[in-house]
């Protein structure tokens, strides 16, 4: 037997309604002449605020561990490696995330945790929705409960005492204009099993047969965001070129790669076109013919979250067009360090998404 409940919740927030096309006119239009065509509803509460009082709400109940983060099915974090008490952590840094770039364009944010008790092992998924049907909630709180495979008693009684505890912990961290609780329990509740499916694949160890393995540091010996300039001392060499106000560039280079660095903690690398990419990062499959298309296409395989900074355009360079773009790459590969790769597409002289070799220069940091 399976056991699932639901949280719906409508925050203490305005919201406003709007026809579901066109510009503000034609929508004003469409609601002063068309009566009957469906409205939306945008939500106005501040996103990483609900997140925020969420994670407060499931860290009183024990719900600490976190699974996967996905922002319109782009994964912000995966956790492979089985971290515990990451919940807490990563949802601070999403939060910062959200509210600096992205709070008004995701559509649907996903949060799926987990928490195993002695009888009970549970799958949380929160989903926030931005723009939602009248009516509808646009936070849910979804639970799955299935007993651990030895003898159990209480299940029933244990699965709704901890939903009515996360219930009460939800009242005490958000005004509510409405909450909704629905408990149900099934034979076969299918969606269950494929989420349990998911989780198990993510905490099996990778099986890659005649493929070369996909990673990006330590590269060289070298971690951005870890090792230090004492450690690069030991491995590389150090700068010997002076920038515009005579002062020696602050970079070691190993094996060709220069390794930047500040506050004594190597940051970023930064690489052109015409410099080779390293072995292990080809074989994640990084080629500087790639274009724009295929680089995106690659990164959301590689569970990278992805942000465009600048849209795909054409513009002039040296009295021809060219295709300008950019867009960040992120991916948390620690408990504490995430990577970011910068790309910029300019100066090729080539304007399609699809034309190859468009890539200009590669920036990747640390945080």
């Amino acid at each position: 037997m399976k056991y699932f409940a639901q949280i719906l919740i409508r925050p203490d927030a305005e919201t406003h309604e709007r026809y579901n096309d066109g510009s503000w006119f034609y929508s004003r239009f469409k609601e002063l002449f068309l009566k009957n065509h469906s409205k939306i509803i945008e939500e106005t509460f501040s996103a990483p605020d609900i997140l925020l009082k969420l994670n407060a709400a499931f860290n009183d109940v024990g719900i600490t561990n976190l699974v996967r983060i996905t922002h319109d099915d782009t994964d912000f974090y995966l956790d492979k490696e089985q971290i515990t008490n990451d919940l807490n952590e990563v949802i601070q840094e999403f939060s910062i995330v959200l509210r600096n770039a992205y709070e008004r364009f995701f559509e649907e944010i996903s949060v799926i945790m987990e928490i195993k008790e002695d009888q009970i092992e549970y799958l949380i998924e929160l989903v926030l929705l931005r723009v939602h049907p009248v009516g509808e909630y646009p936070v849910k709180i979804n639970f799955s409960g299935i007993p651990q495979k030895h003898r159990v008693s209480n299940v029933e009684e244990k699965f709704k005492l901890f939903v009515a505890k996360a219930e009460q912990s939800v009242h005490k961290y958000l005004e509510l204009n409405d909450i909704t609780v629905s408990i149900t329990k099934k034979e076969d509740f299918s969606s269950f099993q494929q989420r349990i499916e998911i989780i198990d694949t993510l905490h099996s160890p990778a099986k890659v047969l005649g493929k070369p393995k996909c990673s990006f540091f330590p590269l060289y010996g070298v971690t951005l965001g870890e090792t230090t300039i004492a450690e690069l001392e030991q491995i590389g060499v150090k700068a010997k070129d002076f920038d515009s106000d005579k002062k020696l560039y602050k970079y070691y280079t190993v094996k060709d790669m220069r390794f930047w660095y500040s506050n004594q903690i190597t940051d970023h690398i930064y690489m052109t076109y015409t410099d080779p990419l390293p072995k292990q990062w080809q074989n994640c499959g990084f080629d500087w013919s790639l274009s724009y298309n295929e680089w995106i296409t690659l990164f959301e395989k590689l569970d990278f979250f992805i942000s465009i900074i600048k849209q795909p355009a054409k513009e002039w360079y040296n009295g021809t067009r060219t295709l300008s773009a950019e867009f960040i790459a992120t991916k948390k590969i620690s408990v504490k360090i995430s990577i970011s790769f910068e790309l910029d597409f300019n100066y090729s002289k080539k304007t399609s998404v699809d034309s190859k070799s468009t890539l200009y220069s590669l920036r990747v940091r640390a945080s």
